[in-house]
């Protein structure tokens, strides 16, 4: 599922999934899809620290690696 919930291109990713894994104390998977590369990625689980701008970051990096079919 995509974080910010929507297949169109968007600027900046929505907090909610940050806030509900940290406040059911569950973790993220992160995972990518390469339509380039035909990879896809199950790459690791990611636990929320509270801080939720930083957490926001780190996930934004994750996902500025990955380039979909369509280029936006």
């Amino acid at each position: 599922m995509a974080p910010e919930g929507t297949r169109k291109k968007v600027l900046k990713l929505k907090s909610g999934f940050i806030r509900i894994a940290k406040q059911t104390n569950s973790k993220i998977m992160l995972a990518g899809i390469d339509f380039q590369k035909k990879i896809v990625n199950l790459d690791r689980f990611f636990t929320p620290t509270g801080n939720l701008n930083n957490d926001l970051r780190y996930v934004q990096n994750y996902f500025s690696h990955y380039s979909g079919k369509r280029a936006q």
